[in-house]
């Protein structure tokens, strides 16, 4: 089982999310790719970021689409995402409030259970990124965070030029702190963040 929790990397997401938040007020959708999401837990986080800068009731404006290979053999991440079912443990890195706002006790066990119109917002495909083959395009942001640092510096860079080509032009891509642009593709990118992990697609050529 993929090793995640609930509001990993809080603060690249964050801004990320800010960055977009004009776009979103101007009145159109949003298209976002969690490259690696593994169980959900990074794609529901991200909505649940967004709906606190957004009204509730907008929230069918926001498409996440979430992919990761999904080793196990039986489709299980789709199962999980898609009923968004937990361990109530599994909100202990949630922020304060935002366990009221977002979750429903699921049963009499201890379980929760993510908010459905949370859950609408993302849908879940198995996708191999070696592959280089783009679930979609002209996303406004990609988040692909302690996936890369599995393949060859080679990999690396298809990958993060796959990402770019799909991106709108001044799109977001968000990774972990650990990961950078590869060099080659250093010019086609802008940073956000101090800190290296969040940047702006800098011109609309692959």
């Amino acid at each position: 089982m993929a090793f995640t929790f609930f509001f990993r990397d809080h603060d690249a997401l964050e801004q990320a999310a800010e960055a977009l938040c004009e776009r979103f007020e101007q009145g159109g959708a949003l298209r976002v790719w969690d490259a690696g999401c593994a169980t959900g837990e990074e794609p529901f986080s991200l909505a649940m970021i967004f709906a606190e800068r957004i009204s509730y009731w907008d929230l069918p404006r926001l498409h996440i689409d979430a992919t990761d290979i999904d080793e196990s053999g039986s489709n299980q991440f789709r199962e999980i995402i898609a009923n968004g079912v937990y361990d109530t443990r599994a909100v202990d890195s949630v922020p304060p409030g935002l366990v009221e706002r977002y979750f429903r006790k699921n049963g009499g066990g201890d379980l929760v259970e993510v908010d459905y119109r949370i859950r609408e917002c993302v849908s879940f495909q198995r996708h191999d990124l070696l592959s280089l083959e783009p679930v979609g395009g002209d996303y406004d942001l990609i988040v692909c965070k302690n996936v890369l640092m599995h393949f060859s510096p080679d990999q690396q860079t298809e990958v993060v030029r796959m990402f770019h080509g799909c991106l709108r032009r001044d799109g977001i891509l968000a990774m972990d702190q650990a990961q950078q642009v590869p060099e080659d593709l250093r010019a086609a990118f802008v940073p956000l963040s101090p800190r290296g992990c969040v940047f702006r697609r800098a011109d609309a050529s692959k």
